[in-house]
């Protein structure tokens, strides 16, 4: 009896593990689907909320949109991404964290207040989507209990261009882009 009970564990881990490997494929194939018709399957951005009426669809959010319109003008207008991280600090300017409502709390990793940084201003002048583009799949696991995602070639990149409403303009987005190659 003693040997039966390890082969049965044995096979129904097996059973356990096929069923987990079948289930992702299908969630990956529907997430899929939903990016090549230009739907929206992520957390929003900094700037944007999900659309209360279709939850793949992207809205401005009023309190955060002006914030990243107000990035992009002061980059394109020569400011390098660490003055405007201390202008958004010296003004107490919610974090994207804290736009999440995401608080540090005692016994966190990090117990330092939330601020901006130059990293979390490049990070939003890297993201096409202010321009009203669906960007989907631009990162990806490598097998299915992946830790990490591996960046993907902006060529494998799903992009559907006018989904949502633009915070910045494409001429913003360019201009902003080439002000960073100039500093």
């Amino acid at each position: 009896a003693g040997t039966n009970a390890g082969i049965d564990i044995a096979f129904k881990n097996i059973l356990h593990d096929y069923y987990s490997r079948d289930l992702s494929i299908k969630v990956r194939s529907a997430q899929r689907a939903r990016m090549a018709t230009g739907k929206y399957v992520n957390v929003p951005p900094y700037g944007y909320q999900r659309d209360p009426a279709d939850r793949h669809h992207l809205i401005c959010d009023d309190e955060t949109a002006p914030v990243v319109r107000m990035i992009f003008a002061m980059i394109a207008g020569g400011s390098t991404t660490s003055e405007v991280a201390y202008y958004l600090n010296s003004r107490h300017t919610p974090t994207p964290l804290q736009a999440k409502g995401v608080r540090r709390r005692p016994g966190m990793l990090c117990e330092k207040p939330l601020m901006w940084s130059h990293h979390t201003v490049l990070n939003i002048l890297a993201n096409y989507k202010y321009t009203g583009a669906m960007v989907n799949h631009s990162r990806e696991n490598q097998t299915i209990r992946a830790k990490s995602q591996k960046r993907l070639d902006p060529e494998e990149w799903i992009v559907h261009e006018g989904m949502h409403e633009a915070i910045v303009t494409h001429e913003e987005f360019h201009k902003a882009h080439q002000a960073l190659r100039k500093a």
